[in-house]
């Protein structure tokens, strides 16, 4: 694992950042880390942005489909019997603005 700081080391940090002096050097957490532990990070990193490309995908496209579903159902119905109907265009937009998000998502 990766050393962690203890009182003493927080309240040097302190006192050198009141006191205007250069803080204590320490090496970072992660400094010699093997490269299997970077590769495993960027590993994480990747599967998190494809899930939530995965996630956008999946909400743009109901949404998309929610909003046409609604707006032929609308029109068929007032074709049928007259009067008005309703594009919901605002779940359509928004459904596309998602699909586009997941879209770059993934293939970034």
């Amino acid at each position: 694992m990766y050393p962690r700081m203890g009182f003493d080391d927080v309240a040097a940090r302190m006192r050198a950042r009141h006191e205007g002096e250069p803080e204590p050097s320490r090496p970072p957490a992660f400094a010699g880390s093997d490269p299997s532990t970077d590769e495993l990070v960027r590993q994480l990193q990747r599967d998190e942005k494809r899930s939530k490309a995965k996630a956008d995908l999946v909400m743009g496209s109901l949404l998309l489909a929610g909003g046409l579903l609604i707006s032929m159902l609308t029109h068929d119905s007032a074709s049928q019997s007259g009067g008005t109907y309703i594009v919901a265009w605002g779940p359509m937009l928004y459904g596309v603005i998602r699909l586009i998000r997941g879209l770059m998502g993934i293939g970034g």
